[in-house]
């Protein structure tokens, strides 16, 4: 900490107060983790000054963009993943929240181009495949 004041404010710098905000998360083991969020450091310059710097953490989401300038969208269905409200995606047929790598963009006829989970993708594929096999066993026959 002591070679930050001395980066920020130069050498000389008496610490006054240092306050730190961290964040406890757990991850899926149960096991905790410590992130820096913000950090406010006051000390004294050798002019009899009181310095104050006041200093944010970058943060990021999954898909790139910094937690501090944009809003959070939602967290993935599928992955968990937490997305920002640009790039959160939204299931077309089963309205589920989706991050970019877990949406999937698909040609609807009516529709145009729509995202669909990974459930739903699949659902839609394997309906398109019996619908094929149908109109090839049974030529006559209506879909």
């Amino acid at each position: 900490m002591d070679e930050l004041i001395e980066l920020l404010l130069g050498l000389g710098q008496t610490p006054v107060r240092r306050e730190v905000r961290l964040l406890l998360t757990y991850d899926e083991d149960g096991v905790p983790t410590v992130q820096p969020l913000e950090t406010e450091l006051i000390s004294l310059s050798p002019e009899g000054s009181i310095d104050r710097v006041h200093l944010t953490h970058a943060h990021f989401m999954h898909c790139g963009c910094s937690a501090h300038l944009q809003q959070i969208g939602g967290q993935c269905v599928d992955c968990g993943n937490i997305s920002c409200v640009v790039h959160q995606g939204w299931c077309f047929l089963c309205r589920k929240p989706l991050c970019l790598e877990c949406s999937n963009l698909v040609e609807h006829p009516e529709q145009g181009r729509v995202v669909l989970c990974p459930s739903c993708r699949n659902e839609a594929v394997r309906g398109a495949f019996w619908r094929q096999v149908k109109r090839v066993l049974l030529p006559g026959q209506s879909s």
